[in-house]
């Protein structure tokens, strides 16, 4: 072989050897090494039984793959998916009085029953009449028990109620929602924070240690560089064409890189079987809303706040809303002995607001209201 074609050939392979060996290796890991994620069961029936997961969780679980700025939204819905549960379960009240662990429904004007386990009654509960109309009463406050929450319990309450506060009134929750300072960085990374929790529970895998090296942004950033001045390397010219070529190259590699690989988390069977469990959730309550399915008559509060706290966590607040109103409609709000389902139902159904306060006379759940007030401020920020 010619001294002068070695040459050639070894200045090829140092200019754009390692760019091409990058695209291939990215084409191949993804063809044969890379690894797949576990298919979502589709065949579960539709059920009202959410998954036995917290909602902080399941929210991270199912926007594993959104952005941290897509994710700000998503936390807003998943917070309130947490608070929903923790009325549900007794962690929190949702009730005119600060203190009363009572019923949330209000049949007369005055109305109210108290809670087996004693508390003070509520002054009304959570309704009053205009009409024929329900209206939410303007002293609802949610108050949280601090002494019982874990950890996620804790990261959400953070971001709904403000410092150093148990109690707060829908105007103060509200205003905090509507605060520019209000940890926006945390809204933006709490669901991804929690996704050690989701290796630590086998709900996720990552790709591996060879392949995460492999394929890091920092490897990919050198080998892009390379790719724009490799030519360098064995002595041209810079001249348009070769600026050209090179330029073509980098872009190449880059996509091959971003559309090929992928470094998220994937999906083992028994996070598969969650996101399905939660599936079924949705379609069951999408036939509840549409008058397709009955509601059962024997749920209980866990039962309740872990359907509306499921409907949240996986973003379909229209759903919860409407699904809360099903409920609300069939009775459950009047059932003395479900006091932490009726404050769940009524944290999420839609009813007009009593009183003066222009931003909470909206026919919205008090779950909307707080969240149209975060949307409102990061949207203003982001802009």
């Amino acid at each position: 072989m010619p001294p002068s074609l070695i040459e050639t050939l070894r200045d090829v392979a140092l200019a754009w050897g390692v760019p091409v060996a990058y695209a291939v290796c990215c084409i191949v890991a993804h063809r044969l090494t890379s690894p797949k994620e576990v298919g979502v069961p589709d065949d579960l029936e539709p059920t009202h039984t959410a998954p036995a997961i917290h909602p902080l969780l399941l929210g991270a679980l199912w926007f594993r793959r959104e952005s941290e700025v897509h994710n700000r939204e998503n936390a807003c819905k998943v917070t309130m998916a947490v608070v929903v549960r923790m009325i549900g379960r007794g962690l929190a009240s949702f009730a005119e009085s600060s203190d009363a662990a009572t019923s949330a429904f209000a049949g007369q004007e005055g109305g109210g029953t108290p809670h087996e386990s004693g508390g003070a009654p509520s002054r009304g509960g959570l309704f009053s009449h205009r009409g024929q109309e329900l209206l939410y009463r303007t002293r609802l406050r949610l108050t949280i028990n601090t002494g019982d929450l874990d950890r996620y319990d804790r990261d959400a309450c953070e971001l709904v109620v403000p410092p150093k506060t148990q109690s707060a009134s829908m105007e103060d929750l509200c205003a905090y929602a509507r605060d520019p300072g209000r940890h926006l960085t945390r809204l933006g990374r709490i669901l991804s924070e929690s996704t050690g929790a989701l290796y630590a529970t086998e709900l996720v895998r990552g790709p591996g240690s060879f392949y995460s090296f492999l394929f890091c942004p920092f490897v990919g950033f050198l080998v892009f560089v390379w790719a724009m001045l490799g030519f360098l390397l064995i002595g041209i010219e810079p001249s348009t064409p070769v600026i050209a070529a090179q330029f073509a190259l980098s872009m190449i590699v880059l996509l091959i890189r971003f559309s090929m690989v992928d470094l998220g988390a994937r999906l083992t069977p028994k996070g598969a079987q969650m996101v399905a469990r939660a599936r079924a959730c949705v379609r069951w309550s999408e036939g509840v809303t549409q008058g397709d399915v009955p509601v059962p008559r024997d749920l209980t509060s866990a039962d309740v706040a872990d359907l509306l706290s499921t409907l949240l966590a996986t973003g379909h607040l229209d759903l919860a809303a409407d699904m809360a109103d099903a409920l609300l409609l069939n009775g459950y709000a009047s059932r003395g002995d479900i006091p932490g389902a009726q404050q769940a139902i009524c944290f999420c159904a839609r009813r007009p607001l009593a009183g003066s306060v222009p931003q909470l006379k909206h026919e919205k759940s008090p779950a909307e209201l707080i969240l149209d007030n975060v949307h409102k401020v990061v949207r203003m920020l982001e802009r």
